[in-house]
């Protein structure tokens, strides 16, 4: 289960430039011992999975905000530092049970190692999670590192989800949706990506990126790209500890629409929005039989960086 775009953390630098007639979208930050910032996430989702016959609705919000330092700007070897200011989040499971948990309420979650409980204690140590970031001379996150709780005392099923390495590519992944090169209007781009959604389970993406132009923008001139996925296949891998697998996915992408606002003067992107709707026939695989099912999931995501 994916809870929310942990590669939003880490915000997205671009250095924008006139060259000819276009700009140069490019991934060049500079990072200075000292300084703060915040990066603001919502995260919401609707799923209906049926199997069989059989709906299984579920569905999820997540509101964080995350505060990072710069913490070291040797060249070369700059390290942001990390943690959630503000974390909440609230599921809807199968069978009308709801799970929500809030970093500020200060609740200690339910003892037990049942899935619930297990779950439960998870958010409370992402919650409270300690990371720092080492950005390489090209830019590029060249390390994830855990302190404290986050790093030692998460439980063996979300493992996977607080890996840094999992966390390092989703970093680079955001990084890399910008064209390092001169664009001009109406100039497209496309990324193939991985989005990690949990015990193994991921979906293959083809998003297009199109470079609008300079427009006006909550009272200032930025540049506007616009962000459409074009295919998706889901995955459940080898890995995962879920007791299905997948013999056939025959998605589609019913819905897709998202911007990328960069500021020119602070030369960085300022905010991220996109949504997303995926509809289609599966057959999975359980104990053996194959069970024809339907998949029918809306996803909505923005992101602002704050000074």
């Amino acid at each position: 289960m994916k809870f929310c775009h942990l590669g939003l953390f880490v915000f997205t630098l671009v250095n924008v430039a006139s060259a000819q007639d276009g700009v140069l979208l490019k991934h060049d930050p500079s990072y200075v011992k000292g300084k703060t910032f915040q990066s603001e996430t919502t995260s919401n989702t609707e799923q209906t999975l049926t199997i069989a016959g059989m709906a299984l609705e579920t569905g999820s919000s997540t509101f964080a905000i995350t505060g990072s330092e710069v913490i070291d700007d040797a060249e070369g070897a700059a390290q942001i530092a990390h943690t959630f200011e503000v974390f909440q989040i609230h599921l809807n499971l199968p069978g009308g049970i709801e799970v929500s948990y809030d970093k500020a309420s200060g609740q200690e979650p339910p003892a037990g190692n049942g899935p619930l409980e297990t779950m439960q204690q998870y958010f409370k140590i992402l919650s409270h999670a300690n990371w720092v970031t080492t950005i390489g001379p090209d830019a590029k996150a060249t390390k994830v590192e855990f302190q404290g709780d986050s790093a030692t005392n998460v439980p063996e099923m979300f493992k996977a989800e607080m890996s840094p390495e999992r966390w390092l590519k989703e970093t680079n992944r955001e990084i890399d949706r910008l064209p390092s090169k001169v664009v001009n209007p109406g100039d497209t781009w496309t990324r193939n990506s991985e989005a990690e959604l949990g015990s193994g389970q991921k979906f293959h993406l083809s998003t297009e990126y199109k470079y609008v132009g300079r427009e006006e923008h909550k009272g200032k001139p930025m540049d506007h790209v616009t962000i459409t996925t074009k295919t998706v296949v889901y995955e459940i891998g080898p890995e995962s500890t879920l007791p299905l697998q997948v013999k056939k996915s025959d998605l589609k992408i019913d819905e897709s629409a998202g911007d990328l606002w960069f500021d020119p003067e602070l030369r960085h992107a300022v905010e991220t929005s996109h949504s997303l709707h995926i509809t289609g026939d599966l057959i999975l695989v359980i104990n053996g039989q194959e069970l024809p099912s339907k998949l029918d999931l809306k996803m909505d995501n923005t992101n602002v960086v704050k000074k």
